[in-house]
């Protein structure tokens, strides 16, 4: 039988709707203006645009159902152009949970349903009660033993709670009904050293670059003066400001995102749950596991804490715009890292202390050069003189670049390591500072690749790329510069785990 979303979306979408037509309105009353249009047009015309925007999600409410059948989830919607999409259980890739603070008072939740398909947009229940919600669930884990010959079973939680995990299907997986929730102390850590203080520093400059449309004229003349007489104080006390101010935002995002995060594990089945103002639950599968990274930023060293990122297959799901891969563990510290991961993830070895190289040959001249390389735009610290700046702000310009790559080639030249344990792959590298450590299983390794550049080709060293699966697409993690003897030993590996996988 059909079922609706609840009828509070219907307020809700009116109320979004009205804040994001703000911009239409001005526009009307700006045409007006512009044209002398007679005062009835304009309010007949905002009168015609406010009964549209409530009008719709009314409509839109009563032509969006969704159906529990017996092998699929169907769901229907639209008003002008109608939709009608069947989803079979089995090709459910992960469910989503989104409770924005709004929500969480009318305990209702945002069900987000997808397949592992990068071509299929999700399907999207934006407002459920949080027992509808779980009647799908629930009907989805009833209904996923139905499944074709040879396909992958994916077990979903009906549930956050464990009472729910209880009442999952057994099966043989070690360390069932796990959980792992981040501390707050580290979590604040993790938020003060986050570069996330960059896009705050710039909106407090971007906003005092403002500051001459706001206020008075001669308050800003005499505060320039106290800076002028001051110079060094002020300048010394104005960025210790904007890097307070960035510290402060940037945590309080991270606070927003990570907030009592939980991660819990029943047999094959994770569910991670997060947030403060905007809650998030999402279940996925171990076995979607491709790789494991544990990641350390160059601040973050100081402290001795690791964030630990997961590559899903399927869908690209991702934290920010430039990284797609799930966060299990936003921060840990050091000691805690291989009995927690061991814990949550039985399958993996977390023997750190193997990582090493079989050749002890320093490459730190590659690693220097080609860091140069990157900063390409040197010739721009030539703008300062341009505009008048004295020649030794350019020559500071210049050394702390050079300090920066040095520090970089010697981070890259000393943490470029690996480990080969049985069937798995432990490899090091660091990119732009930041110590990564990926655990990968040979299964799940799609192909390697060897290369060289130009200023190699007559050296005996070369690049190599391990090929897994992120998302929907594919992800290359590169160990640089392998002498000959330990690029042989990693093909040889890889070689004789394909022909083991095949016998």
């Amino acid at each position: 039988m059909p079922k609706r979303l609840h009828w509070l979306l219907v307020p809700i979408t009116v109320v979004n709707s009205l804040i994001n037509s703000v911009f239409i309105f001005v526009i009307l009353v700006f045409i007006a203006s512009t044209f002398n249009l007679p005062k009835p047009v304009l309010y007949g015309l905002g009168v015609m645009l406010a009964l549209l925007i409530i009008a719709l999600p009314i409509i839109n409410y009563f032509k969006t159902t969704y159906t529990l059948e017996a092998q699929e989830f169907s769901f229907k919607t639209g008003v002008i152009i109608k939709q009608a999409r069947h989803m079979p259980y089995s090709r459910i890739q992960s469910i989503e949970r989104i409770q924005p603070w709004y929500m969480q008072i009318f305990k209702l939740v945002e069900l987000k349903i997808e397949t592992a398909s990068q071509d299929d947009e999700p399907i999207v229940l934006k407002a459920l009660t949080i027992a509808a919600a779980d009647e799908i669930e629930a009907t989805r884990n009833q209904r996923q033993h139905v499944q074709l010959p040879g396909q992958v079973e994916v077990l979903y939680p009906q549930t956050t709670g464990s009472d729910a995990m209880a009442k999952q299907p057994t099966t043989p997986t070690p360390n069932n009904d796990i959980s792992y929730a981040i501390n707050m102390h580290e979590l604040l850590i993790y938020g003060l050293t986050s570069l996330g203080i960059l896009p705050g520093i710039s909106i407090l400059f971007l906003v005092y670059s403002h500051l001459s449309e706001i206020i008075p004229k001669h308050f800003l003349n005499q505060v320039n003066q106290l800076v002028v007489k001051n110079s060094v104080i002020a300048i010394v006390a104005l960025t210790i400001l904007a890097i307070i101010f960035g510290m402060l935002l940037s945590l309080l995002q991270i606070l927003n995102r990570y907030y009592h995060q939980v991660v819990t594990r029943n047999h094959h089945t994770f569910s991670i749950s997060k947030g403060f103002f905007s809650k998030t639950t999402v279940h996925f599968d171990q076995r979607k596991i491709q790789g494991i990274t544990i990641e350390q930023s160059f601040l973050r060293r100081l402290f001795k804490l690791y964030t630990v990122k997961l590559f899903i297959s399927g869908s690209d799901k991702q934290e920010d715009a430039n990284d797609k891969s799930l966060v299990l563990i936003p921060v840990i510290d050091q000691l805690n890292l291989p009995v927690v991961l061991k814990n949550l993830l039985p399958e993996y070895e977390f023997e750190f202390s193997k990582l090493g190289r079989d050749n002890t040959k320093s490459h730190f001249w590659n690693f220097w050069r080609i860091g140069w390389l990157w900063f390409c735009w040197l010739p721009l610290v030539l703008i300062p003189i341009y505009y008048g700046w004295y020649v030794p702000v350019m020559v500071i310009g210049i050394i702390i670049i050079a300090l920066c790559i040095t520090v970089w080639a010697w981070l890259d030249n000393t943490e470029t390591k690996y480990a080969i344990s049985k069937d798995q792959l432990n490899i090091q590298n660091n990119v732009f500072m930041t110590k990564k450590i990926f655990l990968l299983r040979a299964n799940k390794l799609q192909l390697i690749n060897h290369h060289q550049s130009i200023f190699m080709a007559h050296g005996t060293t070369h690049h190599l790329d391990f090929i897994i699966r992120e998302g929907s697409r594919a992800a290359s993690l590169t160990l640089r510069y392998l002498e000959a003897n330990e690029n042989e030993k990693l093909q040889t590996w890889y070689k004789q785990q394909v022909l083991s996988e095949n016998k």
